[in-house]
């Protein structure tokens, strides 16, 4: 037996042991050996009942650079402990890249909690190569999970989804899949989605109304901006609309000082949000006021 394995040998009697230090301890030097026979191991301990052991446990899968951790985190997402999966799901996004086709795979798992967990990590792992798959996801016959798939698209902000979630929304006439159709392709920011986006602005929904405000605060597009001002005359949507325009007017002043100078009297629409109770939409008024230098 080589010194390697004398160590991996010591370190899981250490993992066994009733001292909650000698455990954390064993994590830690487990993840510094970042060898294979580690892996089964660390995944015991990050279901270890004390918070400090599970975290060590948990840091030391991070670094070891192996598919058998991967298979291993995947495999706990069943778990029927939540902090578990929760652990789990941590590790792989921190893993990254790396794991983007082994979490992919679990979009056509019979469980569309997992389904879901797999739109979630591959959104906030925000890697191109997760697209393909995610636009698959759109169809995914649960709605809870074609949402996800589409809030993780807008998160990885790839203008090849474009097509499919303009698609989503003239094809499938849901109002909940078109909110997050709606919300993905303003923080993708593709001009091929504005004639679409503009002309779902006629909608009654309140809820897509409110998907496209926040849509059009991140687009910036002139005519967006015209039509949030337009919506400062609606009073269900009015401080939605004059909170994105406030940030707008923080991030692209130019903007809205071009639109107030050709129509003045908006201003005065503006100047009544300041008798509001409100503070916060006297303060979204006020930095509008002073964006468009309004004596």
């Amino acid at each position: 037996m080589d010194d390697r394995d004398l160590k991996f040998t010591r370190l899981e009697k250490m993992a066994k042991s009733e001292d909650e230090e000698e455990r954390r301890e064993a994590a830690h030097l487990l993840g510094d050996l970042k060898g294979k026979r580690g892996v089964r191991v660390l995944i015991t301990l990050l279901q270890d009942p004390c918070g400090a052991v599970r975290e060590a446990a948990a840091g030391a899968l991070k670094k070891i650079d192996r598919k058998e951790v991967i298979q291993k985190l995947i495999s706990l997402l069943y778990s029927e402990e939540v902090y578990i999966r929760n652990m789990a799901i941590e590790i792989l996004e921190e893993i990254g890249e790396k794991a983007v086709e082994d979490i992919a795979s679990l979009l056509q798992d019979k469980n569309h909690d997992i389904r879901k967990f797999a739109c979630d990590m591959l959104g906030n792992i925000k890697n191109s190569r997760a697209t393909a798959y995610l636009i698959l996801a759109l169809d995914d016959p649960h709605i809870n999970v074609a949402c996800a798939a589409c809030e993780a698209l807008g998160n990885i902000r790839d203008k090849t989804a474009t097509g499919a979630l303009i698609r989503v929304i003239t094809e499938k006439k849901d109002k909940w899949l078109t909110c997050y159709a709606v919300e993905a392709l303003g923080k993708i920011k593709d001009p091929q989605a504005t004639k679409v986006l503009m002309k779902l602005s006629s909608s009654k929904e309140p809820l897509i109304l409110f998907a496209l405000i926040k849509a059009f605060g991140e687009i910036k597009d002139i005519q967006m901006v015209r039509k949030l001002f337009m919506w400062l005359d609606s009073p269900p949507l009015s401080s939605a609309a004059l909170e994105t325009l406030a940030r707008i007017a923080m991030e692209a002043p130019e903007k809205i000082r071009e639109i107030l100078r050709k129509e003045p009297k908006k201003l005065d629409v503006i100047r009544g949000f300041l008798k509001e109770p409100t503070w916060g939409v006297k303060k979204n008024a006020a930095l509008l006021l002073g964006v468009a230098r309004d004596r």
